[in-house]
């Protein structure tokens, strides 16, 4: 990991072809707000360089929400759109996952995504979206 940004409550870093982001929310009480969601997004541009990647996105540790101005503002992207491939979110509560399933359906149903408990199987679900990718470019 040569590139890590960090923000308050986040850290995002590339490595293999894979942008990989962390939330570490403790707060309840606190939301992701469009001031933060653009620093989230600029960062995720720096460290793509404008290669489409599949997101690695760490939730485990996250406990707050996201308000609808930043779920827009992220999902409507025109620069994560240019990079985000697909996403691999990782949870461990009923709680989070009915949070990214609503978030999906609402915001960016066209995302290819899936749900883990597990950092390795959301690796090998990113490298075969990564993999499939490039084959389909190559054709």
């Amino acid at each position: 990991m040569k590139d890590i940004i960090i923000y308050e409550r986040a850290k995002f870093w590339y490595r293999d072809g894979i942008l990989f982001c962390e939330l570490f929310n403790q707060d309840i009480n606190h939301n992701l707000y469009e001031r933060s969601a653009r620093k989230y997004i600029k960062a995720i541009s720096k460290l793509c360089q404008g290669k489409m990647s599949p997101f690695v996105i760490d939730v485990r540790e996250s406990k707050g929400t996201y308000t609808n101005g930043a779920a827009r503002l992220i999902s409507g992207s025109p620069e994560l759109s240019k990079v985000r491939l697909s996403e691999a979110f990782i949870l461990n509560s009923m709680k989070l996952k009915l949070s990214i399933v609503s978030y999906k359906r609402i915001y960016s149903p066209e995302i290819d995504y899936q749900i883990f408990d597990d950092m390795d199987d959301a690796i090998t679900y990113s490298n075969l979206k990564k993999e499939a990718f490039v084959n389909a470019i190559k054709q």
